[in-house]
This record gives C-alpha cells, structure tokens and sequence, in this order.
C-alpha cells in the first residue's frame, strides 16, 4: 500500500514510504517453498541457497531459540582457564603497586651482593636502613637473615660495605635507585648537624669502619650506641621525630606563627569582653600544634633527663 504514495508529489513522504517497505519485508518470514530465483530471500537462504529447508530452520528455530540461549548462558557461567601470562602481568602489576611509594614513585631497595649478584634486603630491614641513611648516621647495626642464620650485623654508609662480626666478612650494599643530588645534600647536612651537636672534634670528616675500629680499641661507644642510649629507636616516636616530614611541618608551623603574631599583633582590635574568634581560632590550632610536636619528641627519648 505504500508504494501507491507517489514519491514526486512529496519527495519526503514517498522516502519514508519505501523505507517502511523494505522494512516489513524483511520482518516478513519467507516459506522456503515459495522462494525462487526471482524472488525474496531470507538471509540465511541467500548465504545457503542449496538447502533453503536449513536456513528456514535456522532463522524459525522449533523451539523458539531457546537451546540457542541455553548454549550461550552455558558458555558465560562456564569459567575460563586462567591464563600463565595474564596471571604473571597480574602479579607483577601488584609487585609494582606493592613497591611504589606513597606519592607515587619507586620504592627505595637496599641491596646486600651475593656470589650471584645483588640481592633486595626485606622491606622492614630495607626502611630501616633508609631510615639510617636520610638521617645522616655514619654506621648502624641490623640484624639480618632468615631463621638461624640471622645475625648481627654492621653497615658503613662511608664504604658502603655490610660487615659481619662473627665471620670478618664484608659484602658491598648499594641503594637502588641511587640517591639523587639533593638526598645526598640532605644527607650531608644531617651528618654536620650530628657532628656538631654531639660536639665531635672532626664533624665535617666521614667516618668509616676504620674510624669505628679505632673507637672500639679505645673502648669508646660508637655513634649507634650512643643513639641507642639517648632515644628508644624501635619506637614508632623515633621513626616520626627523625622523619623529614615531621621537621619540615614543623619549620613551616614555626613560620607561618611568626608570621601569625606579626598579622595578629596589626589586626586584631579585639578584647577581652569582645574576642575575635577567627584570631582566637588561629592560634589554639598553633597551639595544639606545637603540644603535639612536643609530646612526640619527649616520647623519641629513653628518659626526661636524656630529653634535657
């Protein structure tokens, strides 16, 4: 019926027309024995023109399509077999994600030689001594191995080398990745500020295992130990006091104040009957701020007097 709209009197009306057309044809199912070569043809017929029975039973299952969709909800809920190459990009994505650092780049490896090439020390003895070495210590001690064979140990930051006592032998370390320009000048730093506020007649000079050597025959104790008798090292107080982000907050706590009495001392009218309390605010923030610093590094300490 549509083809009796002529297309020229409304050009679009007569192309909407056809389009409805050719669309109920194709929606129309065909039988096969009214197909010819003239004819229409379903889809399956014109791919298997030989047995237009079969493509008449593909396209009109019996059963309505079900076994069709039986097979594919059997191939969904079917589980696939892991892949030995998807798993191992898996894990080593996880390895990655595991070892990166909290602000995003790679974690700080420590690395001890062995006969067959350098090995990773675990990740708490690795922190551990990154923990030494940004703090500026010359030389530490760690107890490191596996079950039996651990034992103690002594690390030189200056030869980088990993001695142990009970069989007088030394094995090069390395940080992996190397420290950049500025960690060794934090570095540098660090050890003049220890130098300087354990008041040691050479502070500048590094100090390596001969140094320590020479102390142990004199019997004097050693830069460890003296850390050791003065701040409680295992204690999770001791890991924030030496860290590099509890000092920076706190310098920059201690300027923003200075420059909170100047603001303070120019802008706040207020009294005593009339408080500002964006002033008062301010400064019990400034306040619990600097309690907290000073109750974290009296806990560093082994006692009051050592604080003192």
């Amino acid at each position: 019926p549509f083809g009796l709209i002529p297309a020229r009197t409304s050009p679009a009306l007569g192309w909407v027309a056809i389009a409805v057309q050719k669309l109920v044809e194709r929606r129309r199912p065909v039988h096969p024995s009214s197909m010819s070569a003239g004819g229409p043809r379903s889809a399956a017929a014109a791919t298997s023109a030989e047995n237009p029975k079969q493509a008449w039973d593909q396209e009109h299952p019996k059963d309505g399509g079900k076994a069709e969709v039986a097979e594919v909800a059997g191939k969904a809920a079917k589980p696939e077999k892991p892949d030995g190459n998807r798993e191992t990009e898996k894990t080593a994505r996880l390895e990655s994600a595991r070892r990166s650092s909290f602000f995003g780049g790679n974690r700080i490896r420590w690395q001890w030689e062995h006969r067959t090439g350098f090995k990773d020390y675990s990740e708490e003895e690795s922190d551990r001594i990154e923990r030494h070495y940004t703090a500026g210590v010359w030389m530490m001690r760690l107890k490191s191995g596996k079950g039996k064979q651990a034992r103690p140990r002594e690390i030189y930051f200056s030869d980088m080398v990993q001695f142990d006592p009970s069989s007088d032998s030394a094995r090069k370390i390395r940080r992996n990745p190397a420290a950049t320009r500025w960690e060794r000048c934090m570095r540098m730093i660090n050890t003049y500020w220890n130098g300087i506020s354990k008041r040691e007649e050479k502070w500048w000079k590094p100090k390596d295992k001969k140094h320590y050597d020479k102390q142990r025959q004199r019997h004097e104790p050693t830069e460890d130990e003296k850390l050791q008798e003065m701040f409680r090292i295992e204690s999770i107080w001791f890991s924030i006091f030496f860290s590099w982000t509890f000092n920076g907050i706190s310098m920059t706590a201690v300027l923003l104040n200075a420059a909170w009495i100047w603001i303070d001392a120019e802008k706040n009218r207020s009294t005593i009957s009339n408080i500002d309390w964006n002033f008062f605010t301010v400064d019990i923030i400034f306040c619990v701020y600097f309690l907290i610093e000073l109750i974290v590094r009296f806990q560093a300490f082994r006692s009051l007097q050592t604080s003192l």
